[in-house]
């Protein structure tokens, strides 16, 4: 259970993370076009901050993801597990 939820969270913020790196390289572009002149710099103002947007939004996506990555109420039987294993390590290791 906690592996796909570590999966799926990890996939999530690399999934994330990629869309980071496109929005930045998104504003790098259109830096290039405005400098060369293909692009005036309304156009530019206006790519940069549709991409400024959308990384503020998935930054607060991913702050969101690390929160709910693995809740109290998720953890607390797999740590009793843990435990309940531990006190009977002398016995499961002499099996």
């Amino acid at each position: 259970m906690i592996s796909n939820v570590s999966k799926e969270h990890k996939d999530s913020k690399a999934s994330l993370a990629k869309q980071l790196t496109e929005y930045s390289a998104k504003i790098a572009r259109a830096r290039e076009l405005l400098l060369i002149g293909d692009i005036d710099g309304t156009d530019y103002l206006q790519i940069k901050q549709d991409c400024k947007h959308n990384i503020s939004t998935i930054g607060a996506k991913l702050a969101d993801a690390d929160k709910k990555c693995c809740t109290q109420e998720q953890s607390a039987p797999i740590i009793d597990k843990v435990i309940t294993t531990f006190t009977m390590l002398n016995v499961i290791y002499c099996k």
